[in-house]
């Protein structure tokens, strides 16, 4: 790991102004939702991936359309220490904002309705640990692989193919689809759902499912980074 790079993508990271205020923006909005919904739970935090989403897209594409890269790795920093100090910097911080957001709900639903189970505290960190590792993983891996914010855009579009999917099994009452649909959001974010509902749990297959695919996606962007051809600009058509 080279921290150096980790600090230097936090920087370019919150320097863009359109970045910051949809994270904050994400990191916020459930907050409301906590002060109006009627039920006594934390499910109003659902958005916390986005967190992630926002951190994590473009982290290796823009540096590649811009040719960043190019200039970067005339350095002695290995391209596997560059990928992985970059995941780090962007994980970590997802996971800080996540933790706080749910604090902040967690004490709007404790001053609303008087109670609150703290055993379901620790299945809701886990899932919002693995969530955000997994979540950057794959975006470093779609990033890798593409250029600018091309990751962003698959990972949209996949999304909304998951939740389109699990739409049609509900409609139509068919087991398959409505697993096809919660295969892949949990393949875009690896975790996510997992302590959901009025008893939060977190089951040892899914623990090992999500930290699995995280590692998959980490080995793959490190594999993808270290035998693509960088250039000082992307040709953009």
């Amino acid at each position: 790991m080279n921290f150096d790079v980790s600090k230097a993508t936090l920087r370019e990271r919150f320097s863009n102004p359109i970045r910051l205020a949809t994270l904050l923006g994400f990191a916020l909005f459930p907050l409301p939702i906590a002060l109006v919904d009627p039920r006594p739970n934390s499910s109003a935090s659902f958005f916390h991936p986005l967190l992630a989403v926002t951190l994590a897209s473009g982290i290796l594409g823009l540096e590649f359309s811009s040719g960043v890269l190019a200039l970067v790795f005339t350095r002695p920093i290995s391209r596997r220490a560059y990928a992985l100090s970059k995941w780090l910097a962007v994980t970590a911080t997802a996971v800080i904002l996540s933790i706080f957001q749910l604090v902040a709900v967690l004490l709007i639903l404790r001053l609303r309705h008087g109670s609150f189970d703290p055993e379901a505290l620790g299945p809701q960190l886990v899932e919002r640990v693995l969530a955000a590792a997994g979540t950057c993983a794959v975006l470093l891996l779609l990033s890798a692989l593409g250029s600018g914010l091309s990751d962003l855009a698959v990972w949209g579009l996949a999304s909304v193919a998951a939740q389109t999917f699990r739409t049609i099994g509900f409609v139509n009452r068919d087991d398959f689809w409505t697993r096809l649909g919660e295969s892949l959001q949990f393949l875009l974010a690896p975790g996510w759902g997992m302590a959901s509902g009025t008893s939060p749990s977190v089951s040892l297959p899914e623990l090992l499912a999500a930290v699995g695919i995280t590692a998959v996606a980490l080995a793959l962007a490190v594999w993808v980074l270290e035998r693509r051809e960088v250039t000082y600009a992307e040709v953009r058509v």
